[in-house]
């Protein structure tokens, strides 16, 4: 077994239903960390349409499921249901979703979002929290999003053009600290 596996997880559940494309973005560096520190397990995502397409073709995520919106706790508890996990990562806390986990999956971490201070990017605090409670590795991970079959057929990607395909990153021109870390002025729980 690698020296940062942990032993016993072999099915990692990640919910990640707060509604925006940006939220599981900045959520993908902690997915990348626990497919290293649970190399044999499998990880499943539970999130809306958008974040689903982008995370169909990532090589860390053995099962994505969209949700609807409205349906979510609805779906977290089929889900848990469906196919009970070893370990839960949720950044979502509302409608009770984080409680139903923490009852039927304990020593989840479904509470991410804990006294963020105002100068720390999301996606680091994120790590740091699961690093902490060892769940991911140790070291940070780069956001990747993996081009799908359609991209690579069209020939929009390196490996479809006879490259060898180097790990894409997404870039926005408005990100940054400012819109990427905490905001001072919001009460947070």
């Amino acid at each position: 077994m690698p020296r940062d596996e942990v032993a016993g997880v072999a099915d990692v559940l990640v919910v990640d239903l707060l509604g925006g494309i940006g939220d599981l973005v900045m959520l993908l560096p902690s997915l990348r960390g626990l497919a290293r520190r649970h190399p044999r397990a499998a990880v499943r995502v539970l999130t809306h349409a958008p974040g689903a397409t982008l995370l169909d073709p990532d090589p860390d995520v053995a099962e994505v499921r969209a949700v609807r919106k409205g349906t979510e706790r609805a779906a977290v508890v089929a889900e848990l249901e469906r196919r009970p996990p070893d370990l839960v990562v949720s950044t979502t806390r509302y409608d009770g979703i984080a409680e139903e986990i923490e009852r039927r999956v304990p020593g989840s971490v479904t509470d991410l979002w804990r006294r963020p201070p105002p100068d720390e990017p999301v996606a680091r605090r994120y790590h740091r929290i699961l690093t902490a409670s060892g769940t991911t590795c140790w070291r940070a991970c780069s956001p990747r999003v993996t081009p799908g079959a359609r991209a690579r057929a069209t020939g929009r990607s390196p490996a479809a053009r006879g490259r060898s395909p180097a790990p894409s990153r997404a870039r926005s021109p408005a990100a940054g600290p400012r819109r990427s870390c905490w905001s001072p002025t919001r009460a947070w729980p």
